[in-house]
């Protein structure tokens, strides 16, 4: 065969080869999981002039196609208008790990650890998490989405391969957006009573069950604004942020360095709270909403929380006597509903039975409210018993603590 024929012969396949159409697929995964395929999201295929020549989107497998593609590279960029799913402390724990390099994060990771958006990964971006979704409940970028890019070769053979996606905030890969979104238990029990007329200022503490020791919370509560005044709120930890707005308490608190255990009652923290109408049923202060959780000492959620919240009861007319706060750091109120005048003695023993304290007061008849300042009291557990002045009989008998 001469050269002219071998040199035409060449050129002719190489058009043919040029003008052949070929087939492109891939597969779109949640952090490349394959057991976790993204469906509905959206995948342009673009030439190397950089112009989108195809459109396709992805199935309930997250496979997607393009049919007659000429030989070429070409590159498929993939987009999205899913919802994201809720991120939790979970997830700014491990940020706080990497960032303290106890971890390594591949590439997937890191697009999803970056919630701040300044292509870092660092512990402004665990503060962001910690702030601005749990306290400020402001826009968290979880609905912003990150997608690499897939570069293919169509020639001889089918091009493709999976293209990886992850909602910003979920560094684990935990909430996947095809309905296997966590779904954490919001248990809840009311076991705490406070007593209260309208107009009184109560403390209502919010405890949790379950967990002996965590790294940190995550908490929103509801409130009826037409039941509480919120006074203040009393946190536990010193480095609790919070705020209170449009009806809700938004609180978080990282203890990542260390595990600490709650305290002794297992309060989170306090709720000062004044009441603004007079109770004909007993009523509950708070509902958790359910984006709240609680981090077990491993950073992880602890899914076998309970949260144990207060009720509120009409003092009138239910006739207990309530002491708060407790535990108190100077003074300790006390309200009582009584039906006819008398003189009571309260007495304050230490846990040796040791009588520390002893006072007389005159309760007049219906309801009344005394203040008591226990300065000469060091920090620790006491038992508190008021007596009928007359009959030594016990009204009432509780633990007392000092801060």
């Amino acid at each position: 065969m001469s050269k002219q024929v071998i040199l035409l012969s060449v050129a002719l396949f190489l058009s043919l080869l040029g003008f052949s159409q070929h087939t492109v697929e891939g597969v779109v995964l949640y952090h490349f999981n394959p057991s976790y395929p993204i469906e509905g999201v959206f995948v342009g295929l673009y030439n190397n002039q950089n112009v989108m020549v195809g459109m396709d989107q992805s199935d309930q497998l997250g496979k997607f196609s393009f049919e007659n593609v000429p030989a070429g590279t070409y590159t498929c960029r993939a987009t999205t208008t899913l919802a994201g799913a809720p991120v939790t402390f979970q997830q700014a724990f491990l940020i706080w790990m990497h960032a303290m390099g106890y971890v390594q994060l591949n590439d997937i990771q890191k697009k999803a650890a970056d919630v701040d958006d300044s292509e870092q990964v660092n512990f402004f971006d665990v503060q962001y998490i910690l702030t601005n979704y749990f306290v400020y409940n402001q826009p968290f970028p979880a609905g912003k989405w990150q997608f690499t890019e897939l570069t293919v070769e169509a020639g001889m053979k089918t091009g493709g391969g999976p293209i990886g996606g992850v909602k910003v905030g979920d560094v684990d890969g935990v909430f996947v957006p095809t309905g296997r979104d966590g779904d954490y238990s919001t248990d809840v029990i009311n076991s705490t009573e406070r007593i209260a007329r309208k107009g009184d200022v109560v403390r209502l503490p919010v405890k949790v069950e379950g967990v002996e020791s965590t790294t940190g919370f995550g908490m929103v509560l509801n409130y009826d604004p037409g039941l509480i005044e919120v006074v203040r709120v009393i946190p536990k930890e010193s480095n609790t942020t919070y705020s209170v707005s449009n009806d809700q308490i938004r609180l978080s608190c990282s203890l990542f360095d260390q595990a600490k255990s709650t305290r002794l009652d297992n309060t989170l923290f306090e709720v000062e709270a004044r009441l603004l109408i007079d109770l004909e049923t007993e009523k509950q202060a708070f509902t958790v909403d359910g984006s709240s959780h609680v981090l077990s000492p491993d950073g992880k959620v602890a899914v076998d929380v309970m949260y144990n919240l207060p009720v509120l009861k009409n003092a009138a007319s239910n006739g207990a006597l309530n002491l708060y706060p407790n535990p108190f750091t100077e003074k300790v109120t006390l309200t009582l509903e009584t039906n006819e005048s008398s003189t009571v003695e309260l007495t304050v023993f230490d846990m040796q039975g040791r009588k520390m304290l002893n006072q007389r007061l005159y309760l007049p008849k219906g309801f009344s409210e005394s203040s008591f300042t226990f300065d000469e009291l060091p920090a620790g557990c006491y038992q508190l018993v008021l007596t009928n002045g007359l009959n030594q009989k016990i009204l009432h008998n509780q633990r007392l603590v000092r801060k």
